[in-house]
């Protein structure tokens, strides 16, 4: 399921922040764990800190001790499955046996693959709470270890301990709860987690957020609607904007999803990308007059830089856009020209040369098309990057 942005986090009075893994850190500790550990960037320094010198941490907020290479490491990692060549590769080089993996509803689930993790062959949870989960690498040494604290992420109760009287601790808990439930597909539980949380706090825009995806994801698509509308009347986000508009799009709501995905540009950082996007979805709506119009917008709200950022990647977007749109009003010498655009944008593909052949070709430029077809066909026989 999809989840939500990340919004700023509260803050308690006094106190260890509620989102540090603490009690996974002393369960680590108390149980003698074997090392080394690969945690995330965010809690490095806390644990550099509870685990250390005994333990090294595999990346913090320093960053500059590891450099460069090792935060890029540290997302291939967490956008591959545990049992992947990567992950093999790194604990090997460092003696991995152990990963703490955050799971907070901030700078948490977002990160990691918990299901994968949970469904692993080489690494087995020994500890669930909501707000982290720690693994160990099946090894003849740990096979102990495993069978002394058998955790099965499909029924370990969540929260890991009935939350007490002090409302800040008891929603925190639920809410994380709800988060880390969903991610484990257990929907229903979700839903009361979040229930939980709402009824100490109901005017939480983040949680009517977290309880429409859930809605969304179990397929009660009117029912996560109004969720995300209660949202948005709450605290209104381009995060919460796209997920309403992919609900309408499910359901065939093609008006009203363009209309949402044109708010989501009205709160996005960037809404320069959101108003790209909104160009193709009218060019595939049949719309190409209201397409131009996104796209001319989204050229005038990008940065002057832009194309030093990106290598052209979104000017070439751009200038395919406006053609297929000029193509759909009949204007063939402007669509053209904008696929000549596109081309020098993407000089070394052979894609964007095929497609202007082609608009050559219904111009009656035989000879032009068969040039760019020629040209387009030298790059095809040239290796892949």
């Amino acid at each position: 399921m999809p989840i939500s942005a990340v919004p700023r986090k509260p803050h308690l009075a006094r106190g260890l922040g509620w989102w540090f893994p603490q009690r996974a850190a002393e369960f680590i500790q108390r149980e003698n764990l074997p090392g080394e550990i690969f945690n995330t960037y965010s809690e490095g320094g806390y644990l550099t800190w509870k685990l250390g010198p005994q333990r090294r941490d595999y990346i913090d907020g320093r960053a500059f001790p590891f450099g460069i290479p090792r935060v890029q490491r540290h997302g291939d990692l967490l956008q591959s499955p545990p049992d992947a060549a990567i992950w093999e590769q790194e604990t090997s080089r460092y003696n991995i046996n152990t990963i703490i993996l955050p799971l907070a509803r901030f700078d948490g689930v977002q990160l990691v693959r918990l299901q994968d993790f949970c469904n692993s062959k080489i690494w087995r949870p020994v500890y669930l709470d909501e707000v982290s989960a720690v693994f160990v690498r099946r090894t003849p040494q740990t096979e102990e270890l495993i069978q002394r604290f058998p955790v099965d992420c499909a029924t370990a109760p969540l929260p890991a301990q009935p939350p007490g009287n002090n409302r800040a601790e008891a929603f925190n808990a639920w809410a994380n709860a709800g988060m880390v439930l969903a991610t484990l597909g257990r929907n229903a539980e979700a839903l009361a987690a979040i229930a939980n949380a709402l009824a100490i706090f109901p005017d939480n825009a983040y949680l009517h957020r977290n309880r429409a995806d859930v809605l969304f994801a179990m397929g009660r698509l009117s029912e996560s609607e109004q969720e995300y509308l209660s949202a948005i009347a709450l605290e209104p986000s381009a995060a919460t904007w796209a997920a309403l508009s992919q609900s309408y799009l499910k359901r065939g709501r093609i008006s009203a999803a363009l209309d949402a995905t044109r708010h989501v540009a009205q709160f996005s950082p960037r809404p320069y990308l959101t108003l790209l996007k909104l160009g193709y979805m009218y060019l595939g709506v049949g719309q190409p007059d209201n397409a131009l119009k996104a796209f001319n917008e989204a050229a005038r709200s990008a940065p002057r830089n832009i194309r030093a950022s990106d290598g052209g990647s979104f000017d070439f977007s751009v200038a395919q856009g406006r053609s297929g749109a000029y193509e759909a009003l009949g204007n063939l010498k402007q669509a053209s020209a904008f696929q000549e655009e596109a081309v020098r944008f993407a000089a070394n593909e052979p894609q964007p040369l095929l497609r202007l052949a082609q608009l050559y070709r219904l111009q009656g430029r035989a000879e032009d098309a068969e040039r760019a077809k020629e040209r387009a066909a030298k790059l095809g026989e040239q290796p892949s990057r």
